[in-house]
């Protein structure tokens, strides 16, 4: 490291509480028509609309509501000429209307991932890249832990600012936005496609089977137990096979993905 330290500190604010000071605080929170907290029938214009909604509210007590929210990972600028950046995290909350949302008052930046600084000739070092990655995870498993928190304690009980009371029994990250660079840092895919399985040099071609199959835990998980199996059989040829498999599939043998959870966890 350039400046040495034993510890590095990630402070940000809770994404749940900061939704819940979105609705119950801000602006947008007072009108019920900026609101949409249940399914609801029409094109898929918005969060409301479709089946994804309404399986997540298949699975919470009849009358309850979810908290819904997006999160967003970007650079962003700390001083006015861009000299001094950061990666920082956005939080929108997905219960208000899509033209709601283009607001201002419906996001809030609650978190800028700290620097550790190396020189240049230690940078391409694999155990340095190997400790940014495992850094980078662990300060998302701190965030993704403040929804399983909220979750695990039963949700909680407000009362909007329309007076009428609404028991949010689940806080959803319905999705993550980023561009390549923080969609490659957040899935640990490296430069395979984050959505399948596609190797960037096969990305201008038919890939078939490859390219229907989503990037889902489950199919995460399972790739990643085959390849360990494959590189713990005690043959070096094995181990780099699998090693290799594993970099074109954008699937990392060393780092647990900080956003996952479990396999059937609804967050």
């Amino acid at each position: 490291m350039e400046c040495p330290s034993a510890r590095t500190c990630f402070t940000f604010t809770d994404p749940v509480e900061a939704c819940l000071r979105l609705l119950l605080l801000s602006s947008l929170g007072s009108d019920a028509r900026n609101l949409a907290f249940f399914p609801e029938e029409g094109e898929l214009s918005d969060y409301c609309n479709g089946d994804r909604l309404k399986r997540i509210h298949a699975a919470l007590p009849q009358g309850a509501a979810a908290l819904t929210c997006t999160l967003f990972f970007d650079e962003i600028n700390r001083d006015e000429k861009g000299f001094n950046t950061g990666d920082g995290a956005i939080v929108v909350g997905g219960f208000f209307r899509a033209r709601a949302r283009e607001s201002t008052d419906a996001k809030v930046s609650f978190g800028t991932f700290p620097k550790v600084r190396f020189p240049p000739c230690n940078r391409g070092m694999d155990k340095v890249r190997l400790f940014m990655k495992a850094l980078r995870h662990s300060q998302l498993e701190a965030i993704y832990r403040c929804f399983s928190r909220f979750n695990e304690r039963g949700g909680a009980v407000v009362m909007l600012q329309t007076g009428t009371p609404l028991y949010l029994a689940r806080a959803v990250i319905l999705a993550i936005y980023a561009d390549f660079l923080a969609a490659a840092k957040t899935t640990l895919t490296g430069s395979g496609c984050v959505q399948c399985f596609v190797q960037k040099e096969l990305m201008n071609a038919d890939n078939g089977n490859a390219a229907r199959e989503p990037r889902t835990r489950r199919a995460m998980n399972k790739r990643k137990r085959v390849l360990l199996a494959m590189s713990t059989t005690g043959s070096t040829a094995c181990k780099e096979n699998a090693v290799k498999k594993a970099r074109r599939a954008g699937v990392n043998l060393q780092v647990e993905n900080g956003m996952q959870g479990a396999v059937n966890d609804p967050n």
